[in-house]
């Protein structure tokens, strides 16, 4: 150990050996390895993440979303869409955008632009033409008179029963 203390397969095999022998766990020499490879574990664990973060835009948005960090999410979904190649993907990382862009940020013109953009790349889906239909009933009672009140209303179950009608899983 004394000729190659920082090389984990050495101090790794010592540990192993020190405990097989029957040596305390809080002996110095002991606490020193078990720490040492715990912080190199650690340091591990932090390069393997970040390089996840890198490769996977996707996933570090939603962990972003998850931890409230709604207009980081946002850069990262766009990130996302840039280097997707399937229309699938791209179409659920702009229902995610627009979904944080009305739920968590009342960016409502671009929510309901990115819903489209994600209805456009897989036809048949009716969960953007649904958060369409929520953003304009969750909007309805600002929209000046009773009269358009109604109509905002209107436009809403119209886009809920388009939803309904493309898509058997939205329909209940």
């Amino acid at each position: 150990y004394n000729a190659d203390p920082d090389n984990p397969d050495v101090y790794r095999e010592v540990y192993k050996k020190l405990l097989q022998g029957g040596c305390d766990k809080e002996d110095p020499l002991m606490k020193e390895i078990a720490e040492k490879d715990a912080a190199r574990i650690a340091e591990e664990k932090a390069r393997m993440l970040e390089e996840k973060r890198k490769n996977n835009p996707g996933w570090y948005a939603s962990e972003l979303y998850r931890e409230g960090k709604y207009p980081e999410a946002i850069e990262k979904y766009q990130e996302a869409i840039e280097k997707a190649e399937d229309d699938e993907k791209k179409a659920s990382y702009y229902f995610s955008m627009a979904s944080i862009q009305f739920r968590k940020l009342n960016q409502y013109g671009t929510a309901r632009s990115n819903a489209r953009k994600a209805a456009e790349l897989k036809s048949g889906w009716g969960r953007p033409y649904m958060l369409i239909a929520d953003m304009y009933a969750s909007t309805a009672s600002g929209c000046g008179d009773s009269w358009n009140q109604r109509l905002a209303i209107l436009a809403a179950v119209e886009k809920y029963s388009y939803a309904k009608s493309i898509d058997s899983e939205v329909a209940a």
